[in-house]
């Protein structure tokens, strides 16, 4: 038995995970439920979604707060909400956003701050 795999499974289970730790997992999901939702006609909007998850596992979790931000733009700038009364919308667009909006409403309890959306 090596003693050093024994002295990193006891040092792993000696310290929980950090929450933010959880954060990151859910904007991870949050980014591939996106990517399953955009038609794959769509090149221009997945490549920036994927850039948006290599930025996710490089980022710090003091400042995943910038990670949401980066979304809400893309959001904003991509994927335009037209009138949910006319559903001129696709199928995909209103599961984005309605995708998004879940994220948003679990996390505006749990450390997302909504106050730093524009």
């Amino acid at each position: 038995m090596n003693l050093n795999s024994n002295y990193e499974i006891i040092l792993m289970s000696s310290f929980p995970k950090p929450p933010r730790s959880e954060k990151k997992k859910n904007l991870n999901n949050l980014l591939n439920s996106f990517l399953k939702e955009i038609p794959q006609e769509k090149k221009l909007l997945s490549n920036q979604i994927k850039s948006i998850k290599t930025t996710l596992h490089y980022t710090a979790p003091e400042i995943l707060d910038n990670i949401v931000l980066k979304i809400y733009d893309f959001l904003q700038i991509n994927i335009p909400l037209y009138d949910e009364k006319e559903k001129t919308n696709p199928q995909w667009v209103l599961n984005i956003n309605l995708l998004w909006n879940m994220f948003l409403n679990h996390y505006g309890q749990q450390g997302v701050n909504k106050s730093t959306l524009p």
